[in-house]
């Protein structure tokens, strides 16, 4: 689920939720954007959009927050409307 503010008002900013946790242009998690603000590090990409400086998304492993092929349920059209035995 995504949801964005408007980006047509003065001082507003885009935010996206991703429900993956902290993932911005300085890393993935607490630690790894902790870490760059105390460096006072920045990631900027200053050529690609020239003139404008955009700070592109760090790699996220999404590995670690999509499931496994084998560890999900199979559903078939309908299925969530369908009884399903517990236990």
């Amino acid at each position: 689920m995504t949801e964005t503010t408007s980006s047509s008002n003065p001082g507003s900013t885009e935010v996206w939720i991703t429900g993956i946790g902290l993932a911005t242009s300085l890393g993935e998690g607490q630690d790894a954007n902790w870490d760059a603000l105390n460096q006072r590090r920045i990631n900027v990409d200053e050529k690609t959009f020239a003139p404008y400086i955009v700070h592109p998304w760090a790699p996220v492993d999404l590995d670690t927050q999509i499931p496994k092929k084998g560890d999900s349920v199979r559903w078939k059209p309908g299925s969530a409307l369908e009884p399903m035995p517990l236990g």
